[in-house]
C-alpha cells in the first residue's frame, strides 16, 4: 500500500470519528442550554454510565479487526468467515443479555444518579445493545480493510444523531429525546453494517463453506486480547469515574456544575484518543523492526500537549467567557474551578496517550500503577463526592501522578534513546 493511500485511509477515520465526536458535544451544549444546572447533571452522569458501560467495545473492534485482517491477508478468507459467524452470533447474544441485565437494574440505577424516572435508563440500555454489536459490525469491517465503508457508518451515527437529537430537544423531549437519538443513530448503522457483511466478501449468512479456526487459536486470542481489554476498562473507568460519584453525593445543580467541567474536560481525551489512533500504529511498526519509536511517539505527544496547553490558558485566562459561551450565563458559578480542572483533565489526556503508547509497544507494566491510581481516585471522590472543590483538586493532584508512573518510562524514547 502506498504512503499517500494510508494517509487518505487515515484521514478518513479521523475526520469521520471526528465528526461523531463533534455531533456528542453539540448536543451535549445544547441540552445544558436548554435544561439548566438541575437537569444536565442527570444527563451527564446517564453519559458517562453510557461511556463505562461501553468500557469494552472497542476492545472487540480491535479483537475482530486484528483476525479478520489477519486471516484474510493469509489466504484464509474461510477461517475469517468461521470468526465471523461464531463472534457475530456471541456478540449478538452478547448484546442481548447486555441490554437485559440493565434494563433489570434500572431501578437501582435510577435510585443511585438520583434520576427523575427509570425511561432513560432502558434507553441507555437498549443503546448499548445495539452498539455491543454495533462494535462487532465495524471491527470486522475494518479487519476487511474497507476504510471508506467504515468511515461512512461512523459519520451516518454522527449525523443521524445531531439531526435526531435537535429536532427532538428542540420539541422540548429532553434527555429522553436525546437518548432516543442515540438509539436510532446507533440501529441503521448496525442494519446497514451487517446487510454489508451478511452477502458480502465474508457471506457470513450464506451457504458459503467455512473452515475450523486453527489449533490455540482461543488462547493464543485471550493472551492478546487480555492486556488490551484491562487498559480499555481501567481508561474507561478512570476518565468517568469522578462524574458518577459526584452525582450519587452532590445535589442536583452541583452536579450540572460538575458535568459542565466534564464535558469541557472531555474535549482533551478525545483529542488525545483520536490522535493515538492515528499515529500509535506507527510507533508498533517502528517497534516491531526495531526502529525509530522516538520520533511519531515526540511528534504526537508535541501536538497533544500544545492542545492541552491552549484549553488550559483559556480556562485559566477566560474561565467565566468560555463556560457562559458555551453553556449559558445559568453555569456561571462554575467558572471557578475551569482551568484547574483542564489541567486535571489535560494531565488525564496525556497520561491516556501514554498508556496506548505502551500497549503500541506490548507492554503491560503500566496496568498496576494505573490501578493503584485509579483505585486513589475512587477513594478520595467517594470521601469527597459531596464537596466539588475538594474532588477537582484532588483529581488534579491524583491524575499528575498517575502521569508521572506512566508516562516516566517513556522518556528516553522522547529524548531519542533508542537503546
Amino acid at each position: 500500500m502506498r504512503l499517500n493511500d494510508e494517509m487518505r485511509q487515515g484521514a478518513i477515520l479521523l475526520v469521520a470519528n471526528g465528526l461523531l465526536v463533534a455531533c456528542t458535544f453539540a448536543l451535549n451544549l445544547l441540552l445544558a442550554r436548554r435544561l439548566g444546572p438541575e437537569g444536565y447533571g442527570e444527563w451527564s452522569a446517564l453519559w458517562a454510565l453510557i461511556l463505562v458501560s461501553s468500557a469494552l467495545f472497542p476492545s472487540l473492534v480491535l479483537l475482530c479487526a486484528r483476525y479478520v485482517a489477519a486471516f484474510v491477508g493469509a489466504g484464509e478468507p474461510g477461517r475469517a468467515r468461521a470468526f465471523g459467524r461464531r463472534v457475530g452470533a456471541l456478540t449478538l447474544v452478547g448484546g442481548m443479555l447486555l441490554f437485559t441485565a440493565m434494563f433489570y437494574v434500572r431501578g437501582s440505577l435510577e435510585e443511585f444518579f438520583q434520576l427523575t424516572g427509570v425511561t432513560p435508563v432502558a434507553l441507555v440500555a437498549a443503546f448499548l445493545g445495539v452498539s455491543f454489536f454495533l462494535s462487532f459490525v465495524r471491527g470486522v469491517i475494518e479487519g476487511l480493510q474497507d476504510f471508506p465503508g467504515l468511515g461512512a457508518n461512523i459519520a451516518v451515527e454522527g449525523a443521524l444523531r445531531l439531526m435526531i437529537g435537535i429536532v427532538l430537544i428542540l420539541l422540548d423531549f429532553g434527555m429522553v429525546g436525546l437518548l432516543i437519538a442515540y438509539l436510532v443513530a446507533a440501529l441503521i448503522p448496525t442494519f446497514t453494517g451487517a446487510l454489508r457483511l451478511a452477502g458480502g466478501e465474508l457471506d457470513l449468512l450464506g451457504r458459503t463453506r467455512s473452515e475450523r479456526l486453527p489449533e490455540g487459536f482461543v488462547a493464543e486470542a485471550a493472551l492478546f486480547a487480555w492486556p488490551v481489554l484491562a487498559s480499555h476498562l481501567l481508561v474507561v473507568v478512570w476518565t468517568n469515574l469522578d462524574l458518577l460519584l459526584v452525582k450519587h453525593f452532590t445535589d442536583e445543580i452541583n452536579a450540572g456544575l460538575y458535568g459542565v467541567l466534564f464535558t469541557a474536560g472531555k474535549v482533551a481525551f478525545f483529542v488525545a484518543e483520536a490522535l493515538a489512533s492515528v499515529m500509535i500504529p506507527k510507533i508498533a511498526a517502528a517497534h516491531a523492526a526495531g526502529g525509530d519509536e522516538g520520533t511519531p511517539l515526540r511528534r504526537t505527544g508535541t501536538i497533544v500537549a500544545a492542545f492541552c496547553l491552549g484549553m488550559i490558558v483559556i480556562g485559566l485566562v477566560a474561565p467565566k467567557a468560555l463556560i457562559v459561551g458555551l453553556f449559558g450565563e445559568s453555569f456561571a458559578a462554575a467558572a471557578p474551578l475551569l482551568g484547574i480542572y483542564l489541567i486535571a483533565a489535560s494531565c488525564m489526556a496525556l497520561a491516556v496517550f501514554a498508556v496506548k503508547a505502551h500497549l503500541a509497544r506490548g507492554e503491560t507494566g503500566f496496568l498496576l500503577m494505573l490501578t493503584v491510581g485509579i483505585a486513589g481516585v475512587a477513594l478520595v471522590v467517594w470521601l469527597f463526592g459531596g464537596n466539588v472543590t475538594y474532588v477537582v483538586w484532588s483529581l488534579l493532584v491524583f491524575n499528575a501522578l498517575i502521569l508521572v508512573a506512566v508516562a516516566k518510562s517513556l522518556w528516553p524514547l522522547l529524548r531519542g534513546d533508542r537503546s
